[in-house]
């Protein structure tokens, strides 16, 4: 089933956000501080929307989304293991401006060899 880049960002933040609530108790801060960073500018102040596009206060993370989705696809519907797949193109970029995402990165790549 194909889904609306929209819906796929918020595909992507749940399966962020249900693995940040795994992570709790086993990371130390410096890895949590990365994730939770990235969670926040994912979803400042909420994640508000429409058919769209998603509404942050810093539209950075949204445009960030759509140039991962183009790496991995021109289709403006796109698959679950498309939007596993960007998700893993949007991590790899927040890592290459310094964020230390390795071990979201690593979790990431499990899930889209499911």
């Amino acid at each position: 089933m194909k889904m609306t880049l929209v819906n796929a960002y918020l595909f992507v933040f749940n399966i962020l956000d249900g693995y940040w609530d795994e992570i709790q108790e086993s990371w130390n801060e410096d890895d949590k501080d990365a994730l939770g960073g990235t969670l926040t500018e994912m979803s400042y102040p909420n994640l508000e929307h429409d058919e769209n596009r998603v509404y942050t206060l810093d539209p950075a993370p949204w445009i960030d989304w759509l140039e991962a989705v183009k790496k991995v696809t021109p289709n403006d519907r796109i698959t679950e293991k498309e939007a596993k797949n960007a998700l893993r193109e949007f991590l790899k970029e927040y890592k290459r401006q310094g964020i230390a995402l390795d071990k979201t990165i690593e979790y990431v790549n499990r899930l889209v060899d499911l």
